[in-house]
């Protein structure tokens, strides 16, 4: 590997050992599900069209404080580029209970080197609750070590809001995936999620997290990397 990829994999992991040491610290559980298929798909380059549905469940001592349902679109534009776009409803019980809507569009670029595959992804939500932009920025290494079945992973993801301007949130992230067959895979990762939004200090939540990942359609192997 080059000097660019092994700098990237430092920069992800060292991210990991960075957070607040003197923050208050909670424990969360959290089940996702992401779903599409291929609507349209050219025939001679990696452009598609996906209608995609995802789903987030969160839970603590008390049970259920979460449940956020997305819907909308996907496209690989190039072998490099992904554009999604769409809704999302959040209801949140953490105590009284509330709502919000969210229109999102993400850019996701992509590089690989051998094994190794760069994921960056350019979040933008607007937020319903205190009308607010928020900016998300997610930089995950993904590390084929040959066999099909199996990639494991690092990430860190930082989030600025617009209202209070300043970065409120950061996730350090690391998780294997298994894959069985072409079109499911089932992620397994812990997320050490540091929020200072609307707080006067941080506080960490150590969240395990469990996502099913169901691509239909005829893939290629680019696409399902």
């Amino acid at each position: 590997m080059g000097k660019l990829t092994w700098l990237g994999i430092v920069a992800t992991v060292a991210s990991l050992c960075a957070y607040a040491p003197d923050a208050k610290a909670t424990g969360e559980f959290r089940l996702k599900l992401d779903v599409d298929d291929i609507l349209l798909q050219s025939g001679d380059s990696a452009l598609n069209l996906r209608p995609m549905m995802r789903t987030e469940q969160r839970f603590r001592d008390q049970g259920l404080v979460l449940l956020k349902v997305f819907a909308g679109l996907r496209s690989d534009v190039t072998s490099w580029l992904t554009l999604q776009a769409y809704y999302a409803h959040k209801d949140m019980f953490y105590s009284d209970r509330k709502e919000v809507h969210m229109a999102v569009a993400d850019a996701i670029f992509h590089f690989k080197a051998g094994p190794v595959h760069f994921s960056d992804k350019n979040g933008n939500e607007w937020h319903s609750d205190a009308n607010f932009y928020r900016y998300r920025n997610e930089l995950q290494v993904n590390f084929n070590p040959g066999l099909s079945w199996l990639r494991l992973w690092v990430g860190d993801e930082v989030r600025f809001d617009s209202d209070q301007a300043r970065f409120n949130m950061n996730d350090a992230l690391a998780g294997v995936d298994f894959r069985f067959g072409r079109l499911i895979r089932w992620r397994l990762y812990y997320d050490l999620e540091s929020k200072h939004r609307s707080k006067p200090n941080w506080e960490n939540t150590h969240v395990f997290q469990m996502m099913l990942i169901v691509r239909l359609g005829p893939w290629s192997e680019s696409t399902l990397n």
